[in-house]
């Protein structure tokens, strides 16, 4: 078995992508060969100059989603054997404007990065058609689930009649959520239910049952299995374009069904009416929302076809393998 030495520069260690699409995947590449290390991003100049000293020292170089300045790209293609830039998100996309590509600063570091390296591996297909223009090489790899930090819903014989729909993110994302309060408010008015917000901060709905349930990796796996119904609103720019459906992949691996808005990778993820609910517009929440509400039978059944979907599909066994298969062949 050849060993192959692959190191992975990293954003930071609160990162959700930094653990789903490098950290959980090192003891399968481990097995497979592949002596992984990584390091996080910081501006001190020792801690540049050791990066540097490691990038010559590894058979590979992978950048997880940091958008270098030139000048210290530069220097790490020419130390590095073979360069790899991974990305999930719309990198390219400001973080103020999310409706228009505009080439500043940042789309002029990723169009830099996606040159320079050997191999681009983007999280979808959007992100891929994006980056193909600039880069010698891709391939598309979704986000894994870890398996090991699985917890299925069990369907319960609870007399309790409320249904709980769940959220699970970070605070920045919070204004996803929010789109779908005058939803929440109106079905509230007609059923019992509870709106699970799984996150570092929260948001409040009058007349609305609002349940804060703060986030935390050991627990968020039990948390989500909790759920009747899992949601994931985006709105439709160039931005949402580019996420990874992971909250969606997190509900259908606990066997909860998701209702998504249809952007992005979204589409792909959730099969509309079998394993979830894909919406054209806010306004689409409402009935499919409500068609699980008042359906026991239809959660479980979408739930199941969801879980099974997930394990033939997004799991880490599956994709470590991807990243294995193009990573020896560079």
């Amino acid at each position: 078995m050849k060993v192959i030495k692959l190191h992975a520069i990293l954003i930071s260690a609160k990162t959700p992508s930094a653990r789903i699409r490098f950290l959980d995947l090192i003891p399968k590449l481990t097995a497979k060969g592949i002596v992984c290390t990584h390091s996080y991003y910081s501006v001190k100049p020792k801690d540049i100059l050791s990066l540097l000293l490691v990038c010559i020292k590894s058979d590979v170089v992978l950048i997880q989603k940091k958008l270098f300045s030139p000048f210290i790209l530069r220097l790490i293609r020419l130390l590095a054997k073979k360069l790899i830039f991974d990305f999930d998100d719309a990198v390219y996309v400001s973080h103020v404007d999310h409706d228009t590509i505009k080439i500043n600063t940042r789309h002029k570091k990723f169009v830099t990065s996606a040159k320079l390296s050997n191999l681009v591996i983007a999280g979808n297909s959007n992100l891929a058609t994006y980056a193909t223009p600039f880069a010698n090489r891709i391939a598309i790899i979704p986000s894994a689930i870890d398996t090991k930090r699985i917890v299925k819903k069990v369907p319960t014989t609870d007399k309790s009649d409320t249904i709980s729909i769940g959220w699970v993110g970070t605070a920045g994302n919070l204004k996803y959520l929010s789109m779908l309060e005058p939803v929440f408010t109106r079905l509230a008015q007609q059923y019992p239910i509870e709106i699970r917000v799984i996150c570092d901060k929260t948001i409040s709905i009058p007349n609305v049952d609002v349940r804060f349930v703060e986030w935390q990796l050991a627990t968020e796996a039990a948390e989500i299995a909790k759920l009747d119904i899992g949601v994931m609103p985006l709105e439709d720019n160039i931005f949402s374009a580019g996420k990874c459906a992971y909250k969606a992949i997190q509900y259908m691996a606990a066997g909860v069904p998701a209702v998504v808005s249809a952007v992005g990778m979204n589409k792909v993820v959730v099969s509309n009416k079998k394993d979830g609910f894909v919406c054209d517009s806010i306004a689409e929440f409402e009935p499919a929302l409500e068609a699980l509400i008042i359906d026991k039978e239809l959660r479980i059944e979408m739930g199941e076809r969801a879980y099974h979907k997930v394990m033939q599909t997004y799991t880490i066994d599956i994709i470590a393998e991807k990243l294995y298969s193009v990573i020896v062949s560079l």
